[in-house]
């Protein structure tokens, strides 16, 4: 059975180096919650055909119709060396906010080994900042990276190693009801690397409603590096059933709407 989602952002519209506008992110976008994309800070995103990676044949669903990005040639890049030590982000906000939600995106990273930098570059989190589950990212290691999940009290509790310019789904969990978050990464083969980690999404408690995903540069210093970030295929489920959120083998019968059957870009 098709992994239902409310929200799948394929980022297949525009063309290749247009600056990313929260248009774009919308007309890039299958959803069935209402909600809207925003931008926060000026950006240095852009539509990018290298950051294409996609599920291949593998699909989600948004209101009970399939979605593949086998046709998919486009993803988002984000621009380090622009950066400036300043918080870039967009983040895709419900109108109501609710309890539980999981997420998944692949990312991408050129950042070197050693930079000696903390990159928080995707997560979910309350409209009060009293709740998060974030990913993150340090590299201190000379020959891989470090995450963590996040919260918003900032404390860390460290997940599985990753190699730089190597794609990983990044899933996470935010409950509210249990005051716990999860991050579970998997490599391009849908293999988990390392185990699930978790910890409170407020280590002083009383976390709010989930009330939108962030996806790019909200936390650490951001230094500017002459190096790019990718990400592409974004799915939310806004009622938390399944995590981790991976899409699954398309079914036999009617294929899925691929994106070029769809006339998206």
């Amino acid at each position: 059975m098709t992994v239902a989602v409310d929200l799948f952002w394929d980022a297949e519209n525009s063309t290749d180096g247009t600056t990313m506008t929260t248009t774009i992110m919308g007309n890039g976008t299958h959803v069935s919650a209402t909600g809207a994309w925003n931008l926060n800070n000026s950006s240095n995103f852009t539509v990018s055909t290298s950051g294409q990676k996609g599920h291949g044949t593998r699909e989600f669903s948004v209101s009970g119709t399939p979605y593949t990005d086998s046709a998919g040639t486009r993803g988002m890049r984000q621009d380090h060396s622009t950066q400036g030590g300043v918080d870039k982000w967009f983040y895709w906000e419900k109108t109501v906010p609710t309890a539980k939600w999981s997420a998944s995106i692949w990312f991408k990273t050129g950042i070197a080994y050693q930079d000696f930098e903390s990159y928080t570059v995707f997560g979910l989190i309350d409209s009060g900042f009293a709740g998060g589950a974030m990913f993150n990212l340090q590299t201190f290691g000379g020959s891989s990276h470090e995450t963590y999940i996040e919260n918003v009290s900032s404390d860390l509790t460290q997940g599985p190693s990753l190699l730089k310019d190597t794609w990983y789904l990044i899933c996470l969990l935010y409950d509210k009801a249990n005051n716990l978050g999860k991050l579970a990464i998997f490599d391009t083969s849908y293999a988990q690397v390392g185990s699930t980690v978790q910890q409170a999404l407020n280590s002083a408690g009383s976390p709010g409603d989930c009330s939108h995903v962030r996806v790019g540069s909200f936390g650490g210093g951001f230094p500017s590096h002459a190096v790019f970030s990718y990400y592409d295929d974004l799915a939310v489920d806004m009622s938390g059933t399944t995590f981790p959120l991976l899409p699954t083998a398309a079914a036999g019968g009617a294929a899925a709407k691929s994106l070029a059957l769809l006339g998206v870009g």
